[in-house]
Parts: C-alpha cells; sequence; structure tokens
C-alpha cells in the first residue's frame, strides 16, 4: 500500500487535510479533517429540503441493502479470513442497481 501525502488537490490547504493511498489500482482518499468534511457533505447543499428529498429517496434503498449485506455476512462469518472487499462489491452494486 502506497501512502500519498499531497493528493495534488487544486485548493493547496486541503493536502494538509486529505491523504491518498492505492488499494491495488484504485485510489483512495483520507480525510482527517471532520470541519472539511461538514463542508463537503453539509454546506455544500444548495438547501435542506434538497438533501432531505434526495435521503428520503435513497434511505429505504439503502436500509434494505444494508440489512442484506448484514444477513449475508453474518451467514458467512466462521473462524476463517474472508475477503470484505467482495461483499462491499456486492452491496455497491445491489445499492446502485436499486
Amino acid at each position: 500500500m502506497v501512502i500519498y501525502r499531497n493528493c495534488g488537490l487544486r485548493i493547496p490547504i486541503l493536502n494538509n487535510f486529505v491523504n491518498g493511498l492505492f488499494e491495488g489500482f484504485r485510489l483512495v482518499y483520507v480525510v482527517s479533517n471532520l470541519e472539511f468534511m461538514q463542508e463537503v457533505f453539509v454546506s455544500q447543499l444548495r438547501s435542506i429540503e434538497q438533501w432531505t428529498r434526495q435521503r428520503r429517496i435513497l434511505n429505504p434503498t439503502l436500509e434494505s441493502c444494508t440489512d442484506i449485506f448484514i444477513e449475508k455476512l453474518t451467514s458467512t462469518i466462521s473462524n476463517e479470513i474472508i475477503n470484505i472487499q467482495e461483499f462491499y462489491l456486492r452491496l455497491s452494486m445491489d445499492i446502485v442497481c436499486n
């Protein structure tokens, strides 16, 4: 795993809060500043009504897919090592396809 301290973001100050790492060929960003996350996920929404509407539409799908994910995961848990990435890929596909 390769960790990049400077993700090459266009806003230099963000490089202090955002780190990147590669999982295989995929770049994953890790954010270490709660205020930055709040700015991205809360403050940047056009309005709370838009967020509420989107959440109301998505919530049943997310809940049902997550319930199925937990059932599948608990049914296969044993003392063996499992590949959790495969389970998360299936969960992601279930959510996107629903």
